[in-house]
């Protein structure tokens, strides 16, 4: 491994010390391990020139140089909890440069923005990697960020499996690797229904691959769905009908526009949703119809913070067996929306009922036995039992609240989530995007009636966001009311209802 002129196998310390120091930028997923909160802007700006040697007063003055150049000077003053995401985000980025690494590394730096401000983002790394004439490397699972590319190289389980260039017309590449292992993209075992076993032959030096059995149906085919009359011609059972949720965890990874409102009860025998069929994709049951009551409330709800106001006069309803998303730009309230239904923050002024309670009337200990009862949060950053593997973090969840650890939602949860390889592994090992999954098992492990997920989906990859979705949406099948923030266009068109904040 050879970074900027260094070997780093075997380098000493000082080495790979200096390397960092002088050759490097990193910009974390999070700015919020990026940047001192006890500093303002302009230091956080700076500090890294000062950590180089460069006088305070000089240092403070590139700082301020580089806000200018990117039209950000009014942010100098501030701390970083009073900015939003996305200008946090910004000066983190800032931060990054200001000592003109050779090498910028961006690991995930748009996964909690909205769109807006995702792209000022990847913007402003084209704009200040070129002042400084840096390279960027940019992990992301986010779509839009190959607009920013020369190059793009795909990575699936743990290989590199597909590269092209944008101006390769949207051909791309699969990559060999030196055993000789080729992985093929998701799009192409979906589009072909391509199975476990393949047949290949080479004719002219070209490989060409077909399905085993060329005669086996491949699972459910949207365009042959009648809405209307909620008919198929195969693929798909219809028994009675039920929540849109209930269709749109069939149907996920499909078109989820030709569905509109209408609902359709599925069978056992249905088309295959991330991998994995509706039947198994959740410990389902039977599912139930949306109750027509809000199990949850909020009226008016007003929140200021730091001087800035959060909330204004916003409003939700929240019922049983439905999919509720709160979506908006960074800086909307949708975190601070959630807070206060989970009880954890208060209003400045309006009304939450939660499950009949006006939680105004609760104080911390009735709060917590509220929740103990009623309701189970996943944050954007997971909390989770280190010590413990996968299935001991979803029992002890269920423990804490005096529900028998041991449960068949345990283990049906675990595999929804596409974990079941990972469930004797330790947490502390696992991605990001694995152990937000964790989270959410251990959410719907405990069947709450109040299920709030924070950007449930902010660090998976296409395929394993839109498995989240289908257990979202499976989950308020069951009768859960799931209440989700989110920036993601495919869990915004399998909601039943939207709450937006822009």
């Amino acid at each position: 491994v050879s970074v900027c002129g260094v070997d780093l196998v075997g380098a000493p310390e000082r080495d790979r010390a200096a390397l960092r120091a002088r050759s490097l930028g990193l910009i974390e997923q999070s700015h919020l391990r990026s940047l001192r909160p006890e500093l303002t802007v302009r230091d956080n700006i700076a500090l890294q020139l000062v950590l180089g040697g460069m006088r305070r007063d000089r240092a403070r003055r590139a700082a301020d140089d580089v806000l200018g150049d990117l039209g950000l000077a009014a942010l100098a003053p501030r701390r970083p909890q009073t900015l939003s995401g996305g200008e946090a985000q910004r000066v983190a980025v800032c931060a990054a440069v200001a000592h003109r690494p050779t090498l910028v590394l961006a690991d995930e730096p748009t996964g909690d923005l909205d769109r807006e401000n995702a792209e000022a983002v990847h913007d402003l790394l084209v704009t200040v990697t070129g002042t400084v004439g840096a390279a960027l490397l940019l992990v992301s699972h986010d779509t839009q960020a190959v607009r920013i590319a020369h190059r793009i190289v795909r990575i699936r389980d743990g290989r590199c499996s597909e590269e092209w260039r944008p101006d390769d017309a949207g051909r791309e590449s699969l990559v060999v690797d030196d055993r000789g292992w080729v992985r093929l993209p998701e799009a192409v075992r979906r589009e072909t229904g391509m199975r476990e076993r393949l047949y290949a032959s080479v004719v002219d030096g070209s490989i060409f691959l077909s399905n085993a059995d060329e005669g086996t149906e491949t699972g459910l085919d949207v365009e042959r769905l009648d809405v209307e009359g909620l008919d198929v011609d195969e693929g798909l059972t219809i028994e009675e009908s039920v929540s849109p949720a209930a269709a749109r965890a069939v149907l996920v990874g499909h078109d989820v526009g030709r569905i509109g409102q209408d609902a359709v009860h599925v069978g056992r025998d249905v088309g295959r949703v991330g991998g994995a069929s509706v039947a198994d994709a959740a410990p389902i049951g039977m599912e139930t119809e949306p109750a027509n009551q809000p199990i949850a409330t909020l009226t008016d709800v007003t929140v200021d913070r730091g001087g800035r106001r959060v909330l204004e006069k916003r409003s939700l309803q929240v019922c049983p067996g439905m999919l509720t998303v709160v979506r908006g730009r960074s800086g909307s309230g949708k975190t601070t929306l959630l807070r206060l239904l989970a009880g954890l923050d208060r209003p400045d002024s309006g009304e939450v009922i939660v499950a009949g309670t006006d939680l105004a009337t609760l104080d911390r200990a009735g709060l917590a036995d509220l929740r103990r009862a009623h309701l189970a949060v996943a944050g954007q950053g997971a909390a989770l039992l280190e010590s413990l593997d996968v299935t001991a973090n979803l029992e002890m969840a269920r423990q804490v609240r005096g529900l028998a650890p041991e449960s068949p939602d345990v283990a049906g949860w675990i595999d929804a989530l596409g974990l079941g390889p990972l469930r004797n592994r330790a947490v502390r090992v696992l991605s990001g995007g694995e152990r937000q999954r964790v989270g959410l098992g251990r959410v719907l492990a405990v069947t709450p009636t109040i299920a709030i997920v924070d950007e449930p989906t902010s660090q998976q990859d296409e395929a394993n966001a839109e498995r989240l979705v289908a257990v979202l949406a499976a989950a308020a099948a069951r009768g859960i009311a799931v209440v989700a923030a989110t920036h993601d266009p495919v869990l915004v068109a399998a909601a039943d209802d939207v709450l937006d904040l822009s």
